[in-house]
């Protein structure tokens, strides 16, 4: 739903066609899913395990029936999951710098982003008993984001980088 509706580049025509058997995942693409996936398997365990991560999200008497429960971080690490996840499309959609190139020609991708957010925010207040969540304060809020927002700077770094050192794949349009 999200990648199909993707602009239609002069750029791509400019492109060989690819041979048949040879693979559709290109260098590009594997190393995307290489150091993207090690970093974002790295954080989900600094999250679980990090006792700085656990000092922001304690259980208290309001939200936890056990004040020494994890409840309060289990539910920051599910929404911190979607979220990473969610951040992390905008990464994919484009070999380019900018992550907002052509965006808006793909009204689909801005819809199904928006509707994740919203239905994983509204899973955290009303999942409850179902999901095993409880409500988020506004500042466990800002870290959740903040946390996950973090695969934006460092997929931009591993494109800057693949730029630098191999060359820039994306061919400017001409138009």
């Amino acid at each position: 739903m999200l990648f199909p509706g993707e602009a239609a580049l002069r750029r791509y025509m400019n492109e060989k066609p690819i041979p048949k058997g040879e693979s559709l995942i290109t260098s590009d693409m594997w190393s995307a899913i290489l150091v993207d996936g090690i970093f974002m398997a790295a954080l989900c365990l600094y999250f679980l395990d990090s006792g700085f991560i656990k000092e922001l999200f304690k259980c208290d008497e309001i939200r936890c029936n056990d004040p020494k429960g994890d409840l309060v971080l289990l539910t920051a690490f599910f929404c911190f999951f979607v979220f990473i996840n969610n951040f992390n499309k905008f990464n994919a959609r484009t070999e380019s710098l900018n992550l907002f190139e052509h965006i808006t020609e793909n009204r689909n991708f801005l819809i199904v982003v928006l509707i994740i957010f919203l239905l994983q925010t509204t899973f955290t207040y009303y999942g409850g008993e179902v999901l095993r969540t409880v409500g988020l304060t506004l500042v466990e809020w800002g870290y959740v984001l903040a946390f996950a927002f973090i695969i934006i700077p460092l997929d931009l770094a591993r494109k800057f980088l693949r730029n630098l050192f191999f060359g820039n794949p994306v061919v400017q349009e001409n138009s």
